[in-house]
């Protein structure tokens, strides 16, 4: 009865302690979800080359004096399997500017199929089956744009494997009209 009584303390006190943390200003307040609706895919004209994906959004002026700890966009996708086999894919940051609008497989490029930065890259994985739905890293990207003044025109979302493709960039369910991702940023707060 002794030890009943003890565990019930201890599992109240911890219950405490996660409604106080929750509840607190500092520790709710850390995150910041931002609607992308500045988005594309752009299309290969040859058979022998991978369809890409284009995100882009700003960085929101409230963590200027914030460290980011986390970064991920979260978006829905299909691919040109059935099978079992997912789709290996890496997301680099786009060196030149663009928008939605104008974005093609050759326009606004210097390099048809996207301008990017090949030396600093995420890796991730479209599940072939399911519902589509990728949470992709983006932590370094994110960082560098926000503490080394990288220009920010956005990822570009390349198969690992040349002749897989990404078919459609579909619209999330409960995501509103012209949304086609979400990027979340975890953040701490600094102090000067």
């Amino acid at each position: 009865m002794k030890r009943r009584n003890v565990f019930n303390k201890c599992f109240a006190s911890f219950v405490a302690v996660i409604v106080i943390f929750s509840a607190s200003p500092v520790l709710s307040d850390n995150r910041v979800d931002i609607e992308v609706s500045n988005a594309s895919l752009i299309i290969s004209g040859n058979d022998s080359l991978s369809n890409r994906l284009l995100f882009k959004f700003d960085l929101p002026a409230k963590l200027n004096d914030k460290r980011i700890d986390y970064a991920e966009v979260v978006f829905y996708t299909k691919i040109d399997t059935l099978s079992r086999h997912s789709l290996s894919f890496a997301g680099y940051p786009v060196t030149t500017d663009w928008n939605k609008t104008i974005a093609s497989w050759s326009s606004p490029w210097t390099n048809e199929g996207g301008d990017y930065n090949d030396s600093l890259y995420e890796i991730g994985l479209i599940k072939a089956r399911g519902d589509g739905k990728v949470r992709f890293d983006i932590t370094r990207l994110a960082r560098r744009w926000q503490e080394q003044g990288m220009p920010n025109y956005g990822v570009i979302i390349i198969p690992l494997e040349e002749e897989r493709k990404i078919t459609e960039l579909v619209h999330p369910p409960g995501f509103s009209q012209g949304v086609f991702a979400k990027a979340t940023i975890y953040f701490s707060y600094t102090h000067p």
